[in-house]
């Protein structure tokens, strides 16, 4: 899974450093700020527009390590089988976690912060967000999405899950990848 830990002022200060742009520009789009407590998240629901970009702010206020995974049919203690984040833009390009989970996601160390910012898929819809530390999710650690088609005339229906993705208009190529199974090959790996 890949997944991107980092904290806003360590961001702020890499940009500056390589004469880059910091994560308070303008062109981070609408903030969502989302708190991570144990065990919940605060907002619970997010309501977004398809195709507006969004950057997701997280603060971690509890005493473990949280994440912030979102889709459709979750497995506990692995992600989504439907991920809706690996649809989104990601900025930056996140790196590879590897406990066992599969999808794209943000990891926020206890009472750090961290940050993510998307371009919102055209899908429209609920969808769950939610934290796969082992436990989190089982003790109500979720929330959820909603893409709100009536603010965006270019979304499109969200396929359910196990769709053939070519099946889903939207208005543009789509690219048709067999998608592994979160859970294929992860037998008895921990987190």
């Amino acid at each position: 899974m890949r997944m991107l830990t980092i904290s806003l002022p360590v961001l702020a200060i890499l940009a500056a450093a390589c004469g880059g742009t910091t994560p308070d520009d303008a062109d981070r789009g609408r903030i969502v700020s989302i708190e991570m407590t144990d065990f919940a998240f605060s907002p619970p629901t997010v309501t977004l527009k398809p195709g507006e970009r969004v950057t997701f702010l997280f603060k971690n206020v509890g005493t473990v390590e949280h994440e912030f995974m979102a889709g459709a049919g979750a497995i506990a203690t692995k992600g989504y089988r439907q991920d809706w984040l690996a649809l989104a833009r990601l900025e930056p390009a996140s790196g590879q976690h590897g406990g066992g989970h599969a999808g794209e996601g943000v990891r926020v160390v206890p009472r750090g912060t961290g940050n993510l910012t998307i371009l919102v898929p055209p899908l429209a819809g609920e969808f769950e967000f939610g934290c796969f530390v082992e436990g989190h999710y089982a003790s109500g650690m979720k929330g959820t999405l909603i893409v709100d088609a009536g603010r965006a005339p270019q979304s499109v229906p969200v396929a359910p899950v196990g769709a053939n993705p070519a099946t889903i208009p939207t208005g543009r190529p789509v690219e048709v990848r067999p998608a592994p199974s979160p859970i294929d090959g992860m037998e008895g790996m921990g987190h």
